[in-house]
């Protein structure tokens, strides 16, 4: 998404729909997800999030994961992912219990 501050993330926390809606009324056309979880992005399945984006005029060419989003699932993600147009899956950040070695 444009912002990722904390504003516009409380914002789609609480009306993920709405908040993506005045994102596109803007005049973005691309976002990059990041809410993705549990097999649904910002809590829509993937069909269901790909014909709201659709609608929306935007597109969702990248978005960003967590470790625990991928090392459980993470076929699914990838699949989910290209479902809804994706191109790029980006590991966002890695807390330090992630980083022990390059051999963990």
């Amino acid at each position: 998404f444009p912002s990722h501050d904390s504003t516009l993330r409380n914002e789609l926390t609480k009306d993920p729909k709405g908040t993506i809606q005045k994102v596109a009324a803007l005049g973005y056309r691309e976002v990059e997800n990041f809410g993705y979880a549990n097999g649904r992005f910002f809590g829509m399945d993937p069909k269901t999030y790909a014909d709201f984006l659709k609608d929306t005029g935007l597109t969702a060419p990248s978005g960003h994961y967590m470790m625990p989003q991928l090392s459980s699932g993470w076929e699914k993600a990838i699949e989910d992912a290209a479902s809804i147009g994706q191109k790029f899956m980006v590991l966002a950040f890695l807390f330090p219990q992630e980083r022990k070695s390059l051999d963990d």
